[in-house]
This record gives C-alpha cells, structure tokens and sequence, in this order.
C-alpha cells in the first residue's frame, strides 16, 4: 500500500506531460530476456524424454526422469533417457493385453461350450453329463 500511491502519483504526473512510465523498465533489459528466454528453451531441450514419457503414460516415468535430471548433461544419459521414453512399455498396451487376454478366454469358453454342445448334438454325451461339464466350464470361469 505504500508504493500503490507514489505510483500512482507517479503514473498521473507523467501521464499529464504525455510520457509513459513502466514499472518495470528498470527491471527488464535486452539481456535479462534474452537469457530468460534461453533457459526455458533449453530447459524444454533438457527435459524432453520426460516429456516424451510423460505424454506416452510410460509405465516407467520416474526412473527415466531420474536418469533424465542426473545424467542428461552428458548427452549420453540424455540419449539414454529419450530412447527409453520412447520405448512401447505403456500403461495403454497393458490395456490392450488385458483385454485381448478377457478376449481370448472368453472365446475359449464358447469354443468349449460349441464343442460340448456338439458333442451332445452327435450323442456322445447324454443330457446329464452335458449338464455336468457346461456347469463345470461355467463353474471355472467365475
């Protein structure tokens, strides 16, 4: 609150000769952006493979931000880094193969149950014993 009316005061006075008055001239030269502006740049450059793993739901994402921060600077961790970002260990191929796994199981089940049935079709099983193994498929499958 102190500053807020000198600057105030400050900005109707200068603004009344028809000359701007920026708080933060002083602070801000050609220099400090330049440099301000670099380090994010490579900062972005730097943390890339985290990015990268980060983006891809890598399952390993805190061992490749570890290796990422502590040995990028040789280039060689870097390289390192990024290449195991860009590896297919993701959480959405564990998807897939969870799902493709329920898949092929339910279709074993109703290949199972198919063989069964036409096997009971061609009177090979009576209608008890036909009974008895649809329960026990049934039964595994929970």
């Amino acid at each position: 609150m102190k500053k807020l009316i000198p600057t105030t005061a400050l900005l109707a006075y200068s603004s009344s000769w028809g000359q701007e008055y920026s708080l933060f001239a002083e602070y801000i030269n050609p220099f400090s952006a330049l440099f301000g502006g670099s380090f994010i740049i490579l900062s972005l450059i730097y943390f890339f493979p985290t990015m990268i793993c980060v983006l891809r739901r890598h399952n390993n994402k805190i061992p490749i931000f570890i290796v990422n921060i502590l040995l990028g600077w040789t280039f060689i961790g870097w390289v390192v880094a990024l290449v195991w970002s860009f590896t297919s260990n993701t959480e959405n191929q564990k998807v897939t193969q969870q799902k493709n796994t329920v898949n092929h199981n339910d279709d074993s089940l109703i290949n199972q149950l198919e063989r069964l049935k036409k096997l009971h079709d061609e009177h090979v099983l009576n209608a008890d014993e036909f009974e008895e193994q649809k329960h026990n498929l049934l039964k595994e499958r929970r």
